[in-house]
């Protein structure tokens, strides 16, 4: 998105520094910061960073993007976070045709993938519903500068932390336009490895019988193979010196031979995956010019965030909403601090303890959080 989501193979080129005898370009950037949620996390950590290093030749480019943070909340190492790294091959044609081959940043999700080009401290929970990055290729054809259609052919993702993925390909597409001071996009993808768990706190079965995280054994159902899918719609405007942007993603879970039905034992309460559903409504304003004012207010259905990070369950009778904001400062161009305050509240089928229950219950938490980037 141009108002809240880097464009892939582009953003990273801003404030650089140039080689430019060899054509090559090398940026990245440093996210430390500070959180406070009220159900009892409360650390100082390298939120995110990267190097980017890219090389143009013609119309070609191989760029890698090296990103690294915090390896734990408790320890004091800073590790390589690879679910977020890029290193990819692009061409673009004179007749609107360009390809990418490689691993690269996902299309889907107004929410930035690397925190410099975020709005806020705290993440949406829209950001559990879409794939991270693509391990494919992505074949693009612009009909105008107003008008583009991508197609993704790539590996399965695994994106809830699922084992067992089936062979096969997810694929895809996305259809740009901008209209009548609207950039919208809209895009589907099938998605073989978008195994979601069915429930809070345990790892997804995959056949046969297996333990949650509490140690309760569940049965599971013969179930055919079927991928999963995402359905994703943004647009953003910008109206009165305010941006505006609406981002709704439908996730449904695939589904191996196995099954992810599940049932507990002994109980006969079945607990069937049906869809994650997330809307994230972004508004962010000036202040002065040294001072932006943020916004945004998240709602989903089949996904939780009082533990902190977005969790996914697939059931529609767990909800969450919330809402954030939160300033930017912008100490110089290439340096800014950021600060947030959030408030989420879900009402859930509790399944956290050890015996799986269908009562409801609801949670809240708070979460304040600090930030300092600095790009170069």
């Amino acid at each position: 998105m141009k108002s809240f989501k880097k464009t892939l193979g582009l953003g990273m080129l801003c404030s650089v520094s140039a080689f430019a005898a060899t054509g090559t370009k090398v940026s990245g950037f440093a996210d430390a910061g500070f959180s406070y949620m009220s159900n009892g996390g409360k650390f100082f950590a390298v939120r995110d960073g990267a190097v980017y290093v890219s090389h143009s030749v013609g119309a070609g480019e191989v760029m890698v993007d090296i990103p690294f943070g915090t390896a734990t909340n408790t320890g004091s190492g800073i590790a390589l976070t690879g679910d977020k790294a890029q290193a990819f091959a692009a061409w673009k044609y004179d007749n609107g045709f360009s390809w990418k081959l490689g691993q690269f940043d996902g299309l889907f999700g107004q929410e930035a993938i690397d925190t410099v080009d975020a709005k806020l401290v705290t993440g949406s929970t829209t950001t559990a519903l879409v794939p991270t990055v693509h391990r494919g290729t992505i074949i693009s054809y612009g009909f105008s500068d107003e008008m583009k259609l991508h197609f993704i052919l790539a590996n399965p993702q695994n994106i809830a932390a699922m084992t067992a993925v089936p062979a096969g390909f997810d694929y895809g597409a996305q259809f740009q336009a901008k209209f009548a001071g609207f950039d919208t996009y809209v895009g589907y993808m099938s998605l073989l490895g978008h195994r979601g768990q069915p429930g809070v706190g345990r790892t997804g079965p995959a056949s046969g019988s297996q333990a949650d995280g509490a140690g309760t054994l569940f049965n599971v159902e013969s179930k055919g193979a079927k991928p999963g899918s995402v359905i994703n719609v943004m647009t953003d405007t910008e109206f009165a010196g305010m941006s505006f942007g609406l981002d709704i993603s439908i996730s449904k879970p695939a589904r191996t031979t196995g099954g992810d039905y599940v049932q507990q034992t002994g109980s006969g309460v079945a607990i069937k995956p049906d869809q994650a559903t997330g809307v994230s409504l972004n508004i962010g304003m000036p202040w002065d010019s040294t001072v932006d004012l943020n916004a945004r207010v998240d709602y989903g259905t089949g996904v939780v965030k009082t533990f902190g990070s977005p969790v996914l369950t697939y059931d529609k009778n767990d909800k969450t909403i919330g809402v954030v904001v939160g300033p930017t400062f912008k100490m110089t161009d290439d340096f800014f601090v950021r600060a947030d305050v959030a408030f989420y509240k879900d009402t859930y089928t509790d399944r956290t303890g050890t015996a799986i229950a269908s009562v409801k219950g609801t949670k809240s938490i708070w979460i304040a959080g600090l930030s300092a980037v600095h790009k170069f």
